[in-house]
């Protein structure tokens, strides 16, 4: 969105589909340590916004101590009393929910800062109006979701196999009607959406804007956020 932002006031016009792939592939292409430096700073003010009770709870559950999972994470709550939100760091346009950002970072679900209204929180959760624990969120699904679903688990180079023909729906046959108007296609999506928060091999750190999530080491984690770094 910052991109998108400097690019309209610089050119007074909006970003087209191609500048987006290029910004895109910029973002991807930058050094190790500007991205590490990138999400070090966002959970930096991830934590700071959580209750101080909560925080270790919040980074215990994300590496992997699924007994933790169960226990709300709450924000510290704004001026009217609600969730807060922050702005992402990188000079972005928008503020995001805290509980979006969440969902954003750990489940990979390419959500926008207005899609506030699709999540909903799980029965088990007990405070569901500051609880921003990704374990606790589910994502409303509408019926066009499912047609889009439905499209994409017929997408050939999605699932990497021919369809024999005889298998074929009439739909297939017809000229498509859908058209991606992102950065990211189904492929591109589904496999970053699989691809596991924390990384199992111990002193890996892999961080990349443009899934949407934040893979470290679980020896990496704790000693940093709970400092408060």
């Amino acid at each position: 969105m910052a991109a998108k932002r400097k690019y309209f006031k610089k050119h007074e016009r909006r970003m087209g589909l191609d500048e987006e792939r290029r910004c895109k592939e910029d973002l991807q292409n930058e050094r190790p340590e500007v991205k590490h430096k990138w999400a070090s700073r966002l959970l930096g003010k991830l934590r700071k916004d959580i209750t101080q009770d909560c925080r270790e709870d919040f980074v215990l559950g994300i590496t992997g101590a699924k007994q933790r999972r169960q226990l709300c994470i709450l924000s510290n709550p704004d001026q009217k009393g609600k969730m807060r939100r922050i702005d992402c760091l990188r000079q972005a346009d928008k503020v995001w929910r805290l509980d979006l950002v969440m969902v954003i970072l750990f489940k990979a679900i390419p959500l926008e800062s207005t899609d506030g209204e699709r999540l909903e929180k799980s029965p088990h959760c007990r405070q569901p109006h500051l609880c921003v624990n990704p374990y606790h969120i589910n994502v409303s699904v509408r019926e066009l979701d499912l047609y889009l679903a439905n499209h994409i688990r017929h997408h050939d180079a999605l699932l990497g196999v021919t369809v024999p023909e005889a298998d074929k729906d009439d739909c297939c046959e017809e000229e498509d009607s859908l058209h991606a108007n992102g950065v990211f296609n189904s492929a591109e999506l589904y496999r970053l959406a699989r691809t596991t928060i924390v990384a199992e091999a111990a002193g890996e750190k892999t961080i990349d804007y443009t899934q949407g999530r934040i893979r470290e080491a679980r020896d990496y984690w704790p000693a940093n956020l709970l400092k408060g770094h």
